[in-house]
C-alpha cells in the first residue's frame, strides 16, 4: 500500500468517526482511571484542554446513542444485548441470527463479528465467556455497532 492510499484509508475512518483520535485516547485513559491531570501531563496539554475533549467526546457520544435509539424505535435498526456469561462463540451466532432474521446482510464475515464482540468487550471476557453485557445495534445497510452497555461514570474520577 502507498503513502498516498495509507493517507485515503486513515482519513476515510477519520471521516466516519465522530470523535477524533485524541478524543479517544483521553477517554480510554480516563477509562483506565487516569486523572485529567495525568491526562494533561503524558499528552502534555493543559489540563482544561483535557477537560474541554473529554466533555465533546461525551457530548458527542451521547448524541450518536440518541440517533441510533431513534432509529431503533423507528424501526430502522434492530438492537439487542449479548447478555454476560455468553461465550464469544454464541453471541457471534446471535449477532448473525438476528441479522438474518431482520433479512439484513451483514457487512461483516462471522469472524469480523467475532473481532468486533471482542473489541466492545474490551478486557470483560474470561476464558471466551462474555463478563459485561453488550449492546448491538444492526443498521439495514449490514454495518454493525456494539458497545458494553455498563457506561463508564467517567465523571467519578478524580480531577486531580
Amino acid at each position: 500500500m502507498t503513502n498516498s492510499e495509507k493517507r485515503r484509508a486513515h482519513d476515510s475512518r477519520r471521516s466516519r468517526s465522530i470523535l477524533t483520535e485524541r478524543q479517544i485516547e483521553i477517554l480510554m485513559m480516563r477509562r483506565e482511571g487516569c486523572t485529567q491531570k495525568e491526562i494533561a501531563d503524558r499528552l502534555d496539554i493543559s489540563r482544561q484542554d483535557v477537560s474541554i475533549l473529554e466533555r465533546r467526546a461525551l457530548r458527542n457520544l451521547s448524541a450518536a446513542a440518541d440517533a441510533i435509539s431513534a432509529a431503533a424505535r423507528a424501526g430502522v435498526a434492530c438492537t439487542f444485548k449479548l447478555s454476560s456469561g455468553t461465550h464469544i462463540l454464541d453471541a457471534a451466532k446471535k449477532v448473525i441470527e438476528e441479522a438474518d432474521r431482520m433479512q439484513i446482510r451483514l457487512k461483516s464475515s462471522a469472524i469480523g463479528v467475532t473481532s468486533m464482540i471482542r473489541a466492545a468487550a474490551s478486557n470483560a471476557i474470561a476464558g471466551g465467556v462474555l463478563q459485561k453485557e453488550i449492546a448491538v445495534t444492526i443498521l439495514p445497510d449490514g454495518r454493525v455497532t456494539m458497545y458494553q452497555s455498563e457506561k463508564a461514570n467517567l465523571n467519578d474520577s478524580p480531577e486531580g
